[in-house]
Order: structure tokens, then C-alpha cells, then sequence
């Protein structure tokens, strides 16, 4: 009798012990998430607030690396699918930008290279973009006219005859949209700088 009690006490604490490593780990996470928020807005200082939760939607640790990538990934998906050549491209300047293979950004990377993300997932990584260029107009035309060199060069990396020297319509826009964007935000600020808003 004494081993069937030391045996149902032994399992309730096991059951105990087992739930309080759960509530542990729970907590932990809960933390790691708001370090990574907070390391996220000391990053981002100066940016406005709005922008954090936004970063943190689309669910990017290392979002400063990976960020300015995703005009690289919209254009390669300009026209519904992505080559071996330009998913090699963008991981490798991936790697160039400090991003490790297996870290959450470069995994996120590679998630939205492998699956092509809605539309929404574009715009609001541009917008992203925009409100970190912003108040700066020689960075922002600095990152516009980079931007454009490499979307063109992943555009034309896979199309035309044996792979080089082409690029489609579709991708073409792309690459239009993402500059007519970037390109207006500076306008806006060069008009703010003249007649600044009362």
C-alpha cells in the first residue's frame, strides 16, 4: 500500500514539477518577446511609434537587415514565381548584410522566397522603409538609387536569351512602383522643407 502512495505522490509531483516548467518556459518567452520589442524601439529611435508594431507583424527579428530586401523579393515575384538565380542573389546579399544562415531573419527571408507573400506584405514593408528614410533626404535617394540597382539586377539575372539581359513587364512595375514610391516620400520632404507645414 505504502508503494502505490509513493508511486500516485511521486506522479503528482512529476505532474507539478512538469507544470511549472511549462509556466517557466511561458514566461521566458514572454520576456525574450519584450527584450526583442524594446531592442527593437532602441533601434528605431526617432522613428515613430506606429512603426514598432508594424515590424514586429511581420514577425522579423532581425527586421533592420532583412527590410530593405523585401523590394529585392517583390520584384523577383513581379511575375509569379521566383529562379534558383534570383533566390541565390537575394540570400547572398542577405549574408553580405550580416544576416546568418538560421537566424530568424534570414529564415523569414527565406520563407517569403519560398511562398510569395500577399500583396498588403509589400506595401507595408514599403511604408516600413519610407518612415525609416524619412527626414533624411540624401539617405533616402542614396537607398532609392541602390534599391534600383539591385531590383534591376535581380530582374534581369534570370530573363532574356540564356538567362541574362531581360527584363519582364511585370518586374519592370515592380521596380517602378518601389522607386515612384520611395521618390515621392523625398518630394513630400523637399516640399516640406520649402513651405513647411503651420
Amino acid at each position: 500500500m505504502a508503494d502505490i502512495d509513493d508511486l500516485g505522490k511521486a506522479k503528482e509531483e512529476e505532474y507539478f514539477l512538469r507544470k511549472e516548467r511549462e509556466l517557466l518556459d511561458r514566461l521566458r518567452s514572454a520576456a525574450t518577446e519584450v527584450e526583442r520589442r524594446r531592442q527593437l524601439g532602441e533601434a528605431l529611435s526617432g522613428v515613430d511609434d506606429e512603426i514598432v508594431p508594424l515590424l514586429a507583424e511581420l514577425g522579423v527579428a532581425d527586421v533592420l537587415a532583412v527590410i530593405h530586401l523585401v523590394p529585392l523579393v517583390q520584384v523577383a515575384w513581379a511575375d509569379g514565381q521566383i529562379s534558383a538565380i534570383e533566390r541565390d542573389k537575394i540570400l547572398g546579399l542577405a549574408r553580405l548584410r550580416g544576416l546568418a544562415q538560421g537566424s530568424a531573419g534570414f529564415t523569414a527571408l527565406e520563407k517569403i522566397l519560398a511562398t510569395q507573400p500577399p500583396a498588403s506584405f509589400f506595401s507595408t514593408s514599403l511604408g516600413i522603409i519610407r518612415s525609416l528614410l524619412a527626414g533624411n533626404a540624401q539617405g533616402a535617394a542614396q537607398e532609392t538609387q541602390e534599391l534600383e540597382g539591385l531590383m534591376t539586377e535581380i530582374a534581369t539575372s534570370s530573363g532574356g536569351i540564356l538567362g541574362f539581359g531581360s527584363i519582364s513587364p511585370e518586374e519592370r512595375a515592380a521596380i517602378r512602383q518601389v522607386v515612384g514610391e520611395l521618390s515621392k516620400e523625398r518630394a513630400e520632404q523637399v516640399q516640406q522643407n520649402i513651405h513647411p507645414v503651420v
